[in-house]
This record gives structure tokens, sequence and C-alpha cells, in this order.
């Protein structure tokens, strides 16, 4: 199971054809569900970690317009960590 998990915009979710996972719930406070393949992990990093990573990665970016999305899927999307 991934620990470590990546904001990415709801705009290019629905772009790969993936927008009905969107709004799944995590099953607790602690895990997150990914946008992309839709299982549950366990959070790695704090949301305030994430939301400095959405921001390094993705300057501009709207947090209120992102999803999570964990480490396997965020590399098939071609990018590096």
């Amino acid at each position: 199971m991934s620990k470590n998990c990546r904001p990415w915009t709801k705009e290019k979710i629905v772009n790969l054809g993936i927008s009905k996972l969107l709004n799944k719930p995590a099953v607790v406070p602690n895990q997150y569900c990914c946008a992309a393949c839709g299982e549950v992990f366990d959070k790695g990093w704090t949301d305030e970690e994430a939301a400095a990573e959405l921001a390094k990665a993705f300057p501009g970016s709207d947090k209120s317009e992102c999803s999570m999305v964990c480490e396997d899927c965020y590399k098939a999307m071609g990018f590096r960590l």
C-alpha cells in the first residue's frame, strides 16, 4: 500500500475519464481515496504537507479544485516524485 498521496486537479481527472471517483469518501480521517484508481490508502503526509506539495508542484493551483492520487497513479500520469 502506498504511503504518499499527491494532489491532482479535477480537470485533469475528468480529462482522463475517471471523474466518477471524484466524490468517493475516505474510509477514516487518516485515510484518503485515490481519485484515479479508487483505492483507499493511509495518509503519509499531513494535509498541510500535501498543500505545500501542491503549491510547489503546481503553482497557482486552487486546492478546492484538486483531489489526491496515490503515488502509483501520480507516476502513471507521467509525473516524477
